[in-house]
């Protein structure tokens, strides 16, 4: 199950490269949700709410909902680095 979750995930955030359908683009996600972050950076869903709060993971707050882009999970990857 986990591993279906994570291609699933994947695909979302780099699909695969194909021919577009009629009314299909090329548009890629970019904005996503806590848990696909939390999936994203192997983490709880709890342990990236934490880091919201504590103010340690740049986040997106719309309508009630916490969303998070890919360049802002990236760059606190890279800052967390040993």
């Amino acid at each position: 199950m986990r591993n279906a979750m994570q291609r699933r995930l994947l695909t979302q955030i780099h699909p695969v490269e194909h021919e577009p359908l009629a009314n299909e683009s090329r548009i890629q996600r970019r904005i996503i949700g806590v848990r696909e972050a939390a999936q994203y950076l192997g983490r709880t869903e709890k342990s990236i709410r934490h880091l919201v709060q504590r103010r340690k993971l740049r986040c997106i707050r719309a309508n009630g909902r916490v969303m998070f882009d890919l360049v802002d999970l990236n760059a606190w990857i890279d800052m967390n680095r040993s």
